[in-house]
C-alpha cells in the first residue's frame, strides 16, 4: 500500500515557517549554555563536599606516611589517594565533556536552522 502525499496542512505551514527559526534560537542558546557550562554548573553537582574532604584527608595520610610510616602504610594510603585522584579526574572530565557537548550540539542546531532558512529564502 503506497502513501498518497497529502495536501498542506495550516499546522504543517506553520511549523515549516517557524521550525527553521526555532532550530536556530534554540541552537544558539545550548551553544551559550555548553559554553558557559564551567560557570553554570556547580563544581560540587560532580564532586560533593564529603570527596573534597576524603580527598584531602587522602592527601595529608600519604604525605604523612611518605614521611613517619610503614611501607604497608604507606602502600594503602598511596592506594586510597590513587582511587580518589582518579575519581576526581572522571568527575572533572564528565563536567567538561557536559560543556562541550551542549554546545557541539547547539552548534548543530544552529547551523541546520540557519541552512533550512537559507533554503527556504531561495525557493521564494
Amino acid at each position: 500500500m503506497a502513501l498518497k502525499p497529502t495536501e498542506p496542512t495550516e499546522w504543517t505551514n506553520r511549523a515549516a515557517a517557524w521550525g527553521p527559526w526555532l532550530l536556530l534560537v534554540t541552537g544558539l542558546a545550548l551553544t551559550a549554555t555548553g559554553l558557559g557550562w564551567q560557570w553554570l554548573s556547580p563544581p560540587s553537582a560532580y564532586w560533593p563536599e564529603e570527596k573534597a574532604e576524603a580527598f584531602a584527608e587522602a592527601t595529608a595520610s600519604a604525605h604523612s606516611a611518605t614521611i613517619h610510616g610503614t611501607p604497608s602504610e604507606l602502600q594503602t594510603a598511596r592506594t586510597r589517594y590513587m582511587v580518589l585522584r582518579d575519581e576526581l579526574e572522571a568527575a572533572r572530565h564528565r563536567r567538561e565533556t557536559w560543556g562541550r557537548s551542549l554546545a557541539i550540539g547547539g552548534v548543530l542546531m544552529a547551523g541546520t536552522g540557519a541552512w533550512l532558512l537559507r533554503r527556504s529564502g531561495d525557493d521564494r
